[in-house]
């Protein structure tokens, strides 16, 4: 009885699927096959040609303001061909900041920061803490009128930047271009009068109004007073 009992309960029991190489592939296929399909559908909802240029500022306007105020601000009276500027602001108080972002016509960014604070802190801050101090710009080479001597630097991400100390301030102009671009926007360097004829920057996309000082940044102290 006790082994009538045991084949019965062996019969009884539902039988185990066999899976088979084939079986085992096929099924990986299909996996594969749907994981193929949602990226594909998420490309073509996700990755779309979406314009990321910004839209370009008139900065010179803000210039004036300043300058009409007192501020002593160093600013590009003209920029290259195809260059724009995309925000300009002023902090003033005990430490005035000045801040002008600029979009080349490689789509590479370029910055531009006078500050009440020492050159290495601001190459820290801007550039790379572990930035190399490279070979220095003299003004014969740039033709700058700031500064008769641009302190530069560079990192291994192949960024550049220049430095000068211009009174109580330091001036800082650094960004993703090579060596001789960002020379080229030195040389354009001033703290005259600010020009009443906007240059039209080439192939920069149509300038919005020119944008209201940021909060606690009204044109009213100069830097360094």
């Amino acid at each position: 009885m006790a082994g009538e009992q045991s084949e019965t309960g062996a019969q009884g029991r539902p039988g185990r699927y066999q899976r088979t190489p084939g079986g085992l592939v096929a099924s990986m296929v299909v996996i594969v096959l749907v994981l193929v399909g949602v990226y594909f559908v998420g490309g073509l909802i996700y990755n779309r040609d979406v314009d990321t240029t910004p839209e370009s500022v008139e900065y010179l306007p803000t210039v004036r303001d300043l300058q009409d105020a007192g501020a002593d601000v160093v600013y590009p009276e003209s920029l290259p061909d195809g260059w724009f500027a995309t925000t300009v602001e002023y902090r003033p108080g005990d430490e005035p900041r000045f801040k002008l972002d600029l979009f080349t016509d490689g789509s590479s960014f370029v910055g531009l920061r006078q500050e009440s604070e020492d050159v290495d802190d601001m190459v820290a801050t801007y550039v790379d803490e572990d930035a190399v101090e490279e070979d220095p710009l003299a003004a014969t080479g740039s033709g700058s009128r700031i500064a008769a001597e641009w302190g530069a630097w560079s990192d291994e991400g192949g960024d550049h930047a220049y430095s000068a100390e211009l009174g109580e301030t330091s001036v800082l102009v650094f960004g993703d271009v090579s060596a001789e671009d960002l020379a080229d926007l030195v040389s354009r360097l001033t703290t005259d009068p600010a020009p009443t004829d906007d240059p039209a920057p080439t192939d920069a996309p149509a300038p919005t109004d020119d944008p209201a000082p940021t909060e606690g940044a009204t044109p009213s102290q100069a830097p360094g007073s």
